[in-house]
């Protein structure tokens, strides 16, 4: 190695003298090959060894791309390689490598930046017990180290070049499998010794000899994502993941491929003109207005309000009301059972997608969560024929008011009445099956996907005040004080309210992966993608590439001023998909975004307590956030108890883990007996050689106990997972809702069954809300532990049939 490391470092030095710059990857790839076929030995295990680093050569030789066009930036380096080496022709040794520490910093972090494995994939066999959920065997799980390693809660400022990250004190700081660049654990690349051993004598020599500057930036050496998949109606099939929509969507316009797609996109796209869409600016405006009064009804009952519900229900009013002409009135009532029956089927879809077994459909079909799938798909069908057959016979009676075909743009009707005109004129387009169908597809795009890119924008003018009041003072210059409704010509002055939609979703976009099935060849520009290859595109990722978007995590939505959008391809941004499979309800999602924030903004100020790093995404269906609503208890009691309690025994109660967990953190911070009476009847030495005598009287403050930080850390803080270490409160007497010790609560056990009993029963009819915050309680100390107020709960059905 050494030897040939000397070669590459004379070619290096002589053609950059000769030519003034060099491409430092072909020098690589031809040393690394001889270096594999210098050390070929005659053992079976060394030549498979060997074989194996050969096979990854390519990757290797990239990471000792990237550490050079970082080494700039680490003058450190070179001191220490000269402080070592006064003679700069020396071999290196082992010795020499283990006392360069710098170096293997500088090596680590450049390896977290460009982690040669940016994928690595796992099939359980057995059950995988997390903290907070078990994911079950057959799942196939995928781990991203390119995404762990940029995580802010790891690494603060992730995108920053920082060998320090890796000194001992810092690594200690941090989990073992925070770093996973040669995979980890029992899996973990056998190559790793050897390809870290060629890389340091390479750096080493050739940083002894020549000072490496570069006129690239680091942008300019990131991985490059290639569009043209979206260019050509022969790269419009959808991927197989979609297969598994098809009990759920049969053969809308979502899951079709090829001409009949085509055609049914061609029969639907009338339904979104601009003209079609201004008939429902007033249905915008009506339920914009009523979210902004329930919500400014709400913060004056509460400090803090989960705008995700809200956002839901509104954005679910409008769905049904445009697209169905159905008044659910969610906001003021109960959401209907559709809703329920939706999240249900979705659920169950993400299971079969990340579980391989059931991608075969009869193991699907006998599972539990097939037949959970299908009995929500039935119920949404169901909700579906029923609008559609009810809206026909509504038609039917109003005949006079049904106009010809050519004439639809000009009437203001739902989505459905289209269909039912379109039937009407040619019922062999469109059959009742296709109606049914559709309707699906726009409910679930029209309602959720709304709902939570208002949600993900308010919550982000919330993080960023001064965004806020600068989008504020655009809705002011238009609207002075008025409370008028939103026109078409307010919409498109609202620019950068546009803008701040755009720079929201390049963060959160709604649906953080796209599939496209290879039906021909697709030539890169690198490389040929066969057909039959199953190509998953990341939005979530490219949308934080910092050759497209600089300081990728900086929320700033002067990206998207004309001039900034121009300098970008055209596919950089794929938060509605892009090219012929484009999202054909774009424009009415934007309108409805853009009425309810200029409506909401007008009247109320968001703020929030979270940071940006508090917001946690889970890649369902679309991206979610799960840090403002989690529902693990309701999910846990219906995982292991169903929704029929009348079977249920008491072991499936004791199976409740967390739920156990949640009423053990209750009673940590609200002690029902929060003082326990004591008579001293011998001397007593306690540890620090107090003696307490005999007769006198001890009053034992639980309720001080159980928030004393000695114990519990951010003690004040609602944590249930802290009780998934047992030891922690079984060992000793710091955990004593029930009292301890010989006068230990008879009826411990039983107050635990009946809790999780009552409660179980409410939790799965029901989602309650406070109405104050708890801070505001007063607490009493007597006997038992109360509050000298109501409970002012608020409880919303799970399932409530719609009304229409």
């Amino acid at each position: 190695m050494n030897r040939e490391a000397k070669k590459l470092t004379k070619m290096l030095t002589d053609d950059s003298i000769e030519n003034g710059s060099v491409d430092i990857e072909e020098y690589l790839s031809s040393f690394a090959f001889d270096v594999v076929m210098e050390n070929k030995q005659p053992s079976p295990f060394l030549e498979q060894l060997l074989k194996i680093q050969h096979c990854s050569n390519d990757l290797t030789d990239d990471d000792i791309i990237d550490e050079l066009q970082n080494l700039f930036h680490a003058k450190n380096l070179r001191e220490e390689i000269t402080r070592y080496w006064n003679d700069t022709d020396l071999d290196v040794s082992t010795i020499d490598l283990s006392r360069m520490q710098y170096m293997e910093m500088v090596v680590q972090e450049s390896l977290r930046l460009y982690p040669v494995f940016p994928l690595i994939s796992r099939g359980l066999k057995t059950d995988l017990h997390l903290e907070t959920y078990t994911i079950p065997a057959g799942t196939n799980v995928v781990i991203s180290p390119y995404v762990i390693h940029r995580c802010t809660e790891l690494y603060p400022d992730p995108e920053r070049f920082d060998p320090e990250r890796f000194s001992p004190d810092n690594i200690a700081q941090r989990h073992p499998y925070a770093f996973l660049p040669w995979s980890a654990g029992y899996r973990s690349c056998m190559g790793k010794k050897f390809a870290t051993l060629e890389l340091k004598i390479i750096l080493c020599h050739i940083i002894r000899k020549v000072i490496v500057t570069t006129k690239l930036q680091r942008n300019d050496v990131k991985m490059k994502p290639q569009f043209e998949l979206f260019k050509s109606f022969e790269y419009a099939t959808k991927g197989f993941e979609y297969s598994f929509l098809k009990a759920w969507f049969r053969n809308n316009v979502t899951i079709r491929n090829g001409h009949d797609w085509l055609d049914r996109k061609k029969l639907l796209m009338p339904a979104y003109h601009n003209v079609v869409l201004q008939n429902y600016m007033p249905v915008f405006n009506k339920n914009s207005k009523l979210l902004t009064e329930v919500l400014a009804d709400q913060c004056r009952l509460r400090k803090f309000i989960d705008i995700e519900d809200y956002a839901m229900r509104s954005t679910l009013d409008t769905s049904m009301e445009t697209m169905l002409g159905i008044q659910t009135n969610s906001l003021l009532r109960e959401i209907p059972e559709y809703v329920d029956a939706m999240k249900r089927a979705g659920d169950c879809f993400l299971k079969r997608l990340f579980t391989f077994w059931m991608h075969n459909e009869m193991l699907f079909n006998l599972s539990t969560t097939g037949r959970d799938f299908y009995k929500a798909v039935k119920q949404m069908q169901d909700f579906s024929a029923r609008v559609m057959n009810d809206r026909k016979k509504f038609l039917m009676t109003h005949e006079k008011e049904i106009y010809e075909f050519k004439e639809i743009a000009k009437l203001r009707k739902s989505f459905l009445d289209y269909l039912l005109t379109v039937q009407r004129v040619n019922p062999t387009e469109l059959t009742d099956d296709d109606l049914v169908d559709e309707i699906q597809a726009v409910l679930l795009g029209g309602n959720e996907t709304v709902a939570l890119a208002l949600t993900y924008t308010i919550f982000m003018l919330a993080i960023y005040p001064r965004i806020q009041e600068k989008l504020r003072q655009e809705i002011n210059q238009i609207f002075g004080g008025s409370d008028r409704d939103v026109t078409t010509e307010d919409l498109n002055r609202l620019n950068y309210m546009e803008m701040v939609i755009l720079e929201t979703l390049r963060l959160y976009p709604i649906f953080p992966m796209l599939s496209r099935l290879l039906e021909v060849d697709l030539k890169l520009k690198t490389c040929i993608i066969p057909a039959g290859t199953n190509i998953m595109i990341l939005p979530y990722v490219i949308h934080r590439d910092p050759k497209l978007f600089p300081d990728p995590e900086k929320f700033d939505p002067d990206r998207f001023l004309p001039e900034a959008i121009q300098e970008r391809h055209a596919y950089s941004y794929l938060s509605f998909s892009a090219g012929y499979r484009v999202c054909m309800g774009k424009k009415f999602a934007f309108r409805e975004l853009k009425i309810a924030l200029a409506t909401i903004f007008r009247s109320l100020t968001v703020s929030t307590t979270m940071k940006r790093e508090d917001m946690k995404v889970s890649p369902q269906i679309s991206l979610k956030s799960t840090s403002h609503d989690r529902c693990y208890s309701y999910n846990e009691i219906r995982n292991v108890i169903g929704e029929n309690l009348e079977y249920t025994n008491v072991q499936d109660f004791k199976n409740l883990k967390y739920f156990e967990n949640v009423i053990n953190e209750t009673l940590r911070l609200y002690t029902p007996v929060p003082l326990i009476a004591r008579k001293v009847e011998e001397d007593i030495r306690l540890p620090s050689n107090y003696v307490l005598p005999a007769g006198s009287a001890v009053n034992f403050n639980s309720l001080a106990l159980h928030r004393n930080k000695k114990y519990f850390s951010k003690a004040e803080e609602f944590i249930p997972e802290r009780f998934d270490d047992k030891e922690m409160y079984s060992q000793g007497f710091n955990f004593v809702p029930f009292s301890a010790g010989p006068r230990n609560c008879l009826g411990q056990k039983f107050a635990m069954l009946e809790m999780k009993v009552v409660l179980s029963v409410i939790l799965l009819h029901h989602r309650l809300l406070l109405s104050v915050h708890v801070k505001e309680l007063t607490l009493e100390t007597g006997i038992v532990l109360q509050s000298l107020e109501n409970f002012p709960v608020r409880k919303t059905a799970r399932n409530i049939r719609a009304t229409y």
